[in-house]
């Protein structure tokens, strides 16, 4: 095995419970790894984002999960986080629940452009330096004028989070403090939405 685990955060998850199209192509990303033996697990992290005006009738990681399941993963391979809102969290979560517990510290990160780049910052600085993390973006692209918004966003998320790591000397591994400090900055409502 390659990585001791595939992790695919939530890319959305809409009102009847469907997943977004960048979130199927992280999934079947993941899939094809798990497949060519890369990884016996794949954990799909995600609630849903603190900023939507609806309850879904599922999470992020269920609704990901189901449609691998379609795909022909089968169930010993999955392994949900499902309370994660953030980036932040996923990281969070994921580390407390599945890798400090089982020792695992090969990880490979399914994304998409652009949100792969600051969503491997983040979670190698909730991490730490003890963690192996290799991004692997899939061939899936917005069109052109929701690309170019996508990436100022991440952009401006980036630089808030460089701002919060410097104001608050946050240290890569330090998941507790990373977790309370960006806690204490979604309630002061800083972030940008």
């Amino acid at each position: 095995m390659k990585y001791d685990a595939i992790l695919v955060f939530g890319r959305g998850v809409y009102k009847d419970g469907s997943t977004s199209e960048s979130a199927k192509s992280t999934v079947e990303e993941a899939v094809k790894l798990y497949d060519s033996g890369q990884a016996d697990k794949i954990i799909f992290s995600g609630k849903w984002t603190y900023t939507l005006d609806y309850t879904p009738p599922t999470t992020e990681a269920r609704a990901m999960a189901n449609y691998a399941k379609n795909l022909g993963l089968p169930e010993k391979a999955i392994l949900l986080e499902e309370e994660a809102y953030t980036t932040v969290t996923n990281a969070y979560f994921i580390k407390k629940k599945f890798l400090i517990p089982n020792n695992w510290t090969r990880i490979a990160l399914v994304s998409v452009y652009p949100m792969g780049q600051r969503a491997l910052w983040t979670l190698e600085l909730v991490l730490g330096p003890d963690y192996n993390c290799e991004l692997i973006n899939t061939d899936f692209s917005f069109p052109p004028e929701i690309l170019k918004e996508k990436e100022s966003k991440e952009k401006e998320k980036r630089e808030c989070g460089l701002e919060l790591c410097k104001l608050h000397s946050l240290k890569p591994g330090d998941h507790e403090t990373i977790f309370r400090v960006t806690e204490e900055d979604l309630n002061k409502n800083w972030r940008p939405r």
